[in-house]
């Protein structure tokens, strides 16, 4: 269960950690309006928790068939990633009038924040995928390594950045963290090259409409 949450786990780690750096740095007026994005960017980090839920019997079926498990696995990392842009571009697009309405125009400061954690959502989104195939390739012992890495790039990275750039600087801190855990450690470790692989087609998806097309045609007869 840790695992098939692992996005969900790793961002409440990640998003606490700002916030503490923005208290002790900054003083309590930052530390509200950082929480005040971090409460919504908290929101969106269950939903590929619930979808690997709904599909991970298919994928432990196909465990054993090579062609069958890359195939299914490429299509979680695609349809996640391709969620998690659409969070990304719809918070953007929104963020702007859902923090004074959710919160008032004294956290107006927030909106900026916010739109930073808004694309950590394409990197956590496409984190879950990988927990999947962290599970099912018996490669879990390298979820710790990734998780330290992260948080230390995000806490070297928030003490230089948050004096210069506020809460903002926390967030695109978070950001990094987020990306260095779930993305870099899969290129720095040879044995988890294959994912890497199966994650970067699914960062591409954006510039290949014919694959979310197909993606879109699958997700209507399943």
């Amino acid at each position: 269960v840790l695992f098939r949450s692992g996005a969900g786990l790793l961002v409440a780690v990640y998003l606490r950690v700002e916030q503490v750096l923005v208290r002790e740095l900054l003083g309590d007026a930052a530390a509200g309006v950082y929480f005040a994005a971090a409460r919504l960017a908290e929101q969106w980090a269950v939903l590929p928790g619930l979808i690997v839920t709904a599909v991970y019997p298919l994928l432990a079926r196909a465990a054993d068939d090579d062609a069958a498990h890359e195939q299914r696995m490429q299509r979680l990392f695609d349809a996640l990633t391709l969620l998690g842009f659409v969070v990304a571009v719809g918070v953007t697009l929104v963020g702007p009038w859902l923090v004074p309405l959710l919160f008032g125009a004294q956290y107006a400061a927030a909106v900026p924040v916010l739109l930073v954690l808004a694309w950590t959502a394409p990197v956590l989104f496409s984190g879950t995928a990988r927990a999947q195939w962290f599970l099912l390739a018996g490669r879990t012992a390298y979820h710790l390594p990734s998780a330290l890495l992260g948080i230390a790039v995000n806490v070297a990275v928030g003490l230089w950045a948050l004096p210069r750039y506020g809460p903002v600087g926390a967030a695109a801190s978070a950001l990094l963290g987020y990306t260095c855990s779930a993305v870099a450690t899969l290129w720095l470790f040879a044995p988890l090259r294959p994912c890497a692989r199966l994650q970067m087609r699914a960062f591409l998806l954006p510039f290949a409409p014919h694959r979310i097309r197909e993606l879109w045609r699958l997700s209507r007869e399943s």
